[in-house]
């Protein structure tokens, strides 16, 4: 049931905060739209997968009954041979976690990143007896069986621009290849062994089984491709695509003959090589460099250097600050309605058409001696006029919250008074 709760809970998280960042601006048909998408990126994420296909291959020995592969059912009550019972996701299903470095090369148009990831997978087969039978009370007319491991390994994704290509793309389609061992094989949580055996079987009618090969490692590829949206400022990517994990070797081989009043009427050998091709969604977070400290102490002109300069700077706030280098952390704490605004400090651009959303974007910035000068320039007026924005300076250990507000007449703008102690 915990398990049922996690993959639930990993699939609502990421579907949920991805789907609450706004979609990226359209490019200009002039300039440049920012922020552009990074030379090197860390990251680290997760990923989920569920609903497939697992392959296996039957050979009939004797007789004509024999199971019939059946699709699986999502979710359902089990029973060993001991009569232990348990709910259990009676399908295919992944969940890992990776880390690893992504480069973006050929201008943009392209990228190719390199991983490390643990993985556990599970392979599911559900069949359809011959005939129902009844063991300890309970009729079957299915049978269930699972090949779930753990594995590590490394891959390589290459990602290349769906559409108009450059730095600025937020869209790519892309492939994954990987190699991995796999290792700790369990069938419902319990170990595969060869020369297991059950009898299922009440009265002289039901069935055998014994697992006749087994191996507890493997070597594995997996092959993936999709589609991958990055978010406005690619410090998080989303991955859903269709990943096939392809075992060298199959995982093990159970031997299974069915009786009536005493008699076989069928025997035949399954074998399971753990293969399995499901739908998979991957969550992962950037890391991306922090960008080099604005030099602002060079001493303003009488004019700042926005698109427009006959707007009139709005100082709505001055305060002293005992720092050479101050953090300025700048969100829409309100409504995000698409306020899109370009940020100066001293008349040198710190940030150009930045769109504000609940996410802070943070930057450090160096001061001059006496007046400086922070202004926020509306792009654009969003859907709620005029442009507002939180804007916190760390000075230190100290913050001063502000509530800055700039419109097509005039640009919000912050004094800070830096006095050396």
């Amino acid at each position: 049931m915990i398990r049922i709760v996690l993959f639930s809970v990993l699939l609502l998280f990421a579907y949920g905060a991805y789907a609450q960042a706004p979609a990226p601006p359209q490019a200009p048909e002039n300039g440049f739209p920012v922020p552009q998408l990074p030379k090197r990126m860390w990251n680290a994420g997760f990923n989920v997968g569920m609903i497939g296909f697992a392959p296996h291959q039957m050979t009939k020995i004797s007789g004509d009954n024999h199971f019939t592969r059946t699709t699986n059912f999502g979710m359902g009550v089990v029973s060993d041979n001991l009569g232990r019972k348990r709910l259990s996701i009676i399908a295919n299903t992944s969940l890992g976690i990776h880390a690893g470095i992504t480069y973006r090369y050929k201008g943009g148009k392209q990228t190719g990143g390199f991983e490390v990831q643990f993985q556990q997978n599970k392979a599911t087969y559900t069949f359809v007896t011959p005939f129902y039978f009844t063991y300890q009370r309970d009729t079957f007319a299915r049978w269930v069986m699972t090949d779930k491991y753990l594995s590590y390994g490394v891959s390589y994704t290459h990602a290349f621009r769906r559409g108009p290509t450059g730095p600025y793309a937020h869209e790519f389609w892309y492939t994954r290849i990987g190699f991995s061992q796999s290792f700790y094989h369990r069938n419902f949580g319990q170990k595969i062994e060869l020369g297991a055996r059950e009898d299922w079987t009440e009265n002289g009618t039901g069935m055998r089984l014994e697992t006749v090969k087994a191996r507890q490692q493997s070597y594995l590829f997996s092959i993936e491709a999709g589609r991958r949206e990055y978010q406005l400022d690619y410090d998080r990517t989303l991955d859903f695509g269709v990943v096939a994990h392809l075992p060298l070797f199959a995982t093990y081989t159970d031997q299974y003959e069915f009786f009536q009043s005493n008699t076989s009427v069928g025997k035949s050998t399954i074998e399971y090589t753990g293969a399995v091709v499901m739908l998979n969604l991957r969550y992962t977070f950037n890391g991306v460099p922090k960008p080099k400290d604005v030099d602002t102490t060079t001493p303003p002109p009488d004019y700042y250097a926005t698109a427009d300069t006959t707007r009139e700077v709005d100082v709505q706030e001055s305060f002293k600050v005992h720092n050479k280098r101050v953090k300025i952390i700048v969100w829409d704490r309100n409504e995000i309605d698409g306020d899109v605004v370009s940020l100066y400090m001293n008349n040198e651009m710190i940030k150009h058409k930045l769109r504000l959303r609940k996410h802070k974007r943070r930057f450090t910035v160096k001061l001059k001696p006496g007046s400086n000068i922070f202004v926020m320039y509306a792009e654009n007026l969003g859907e709620i006029p005029p442009n507002t924005a939180a804007v916190v300076i760390k000075d230190g250990n100290k913050k001063r919250n502000v509530n800055l507000v700039s419109d097509n007449g005039k640009s919000g703008a912050i004094e800070l008074i830096y006095e050396p102690k």
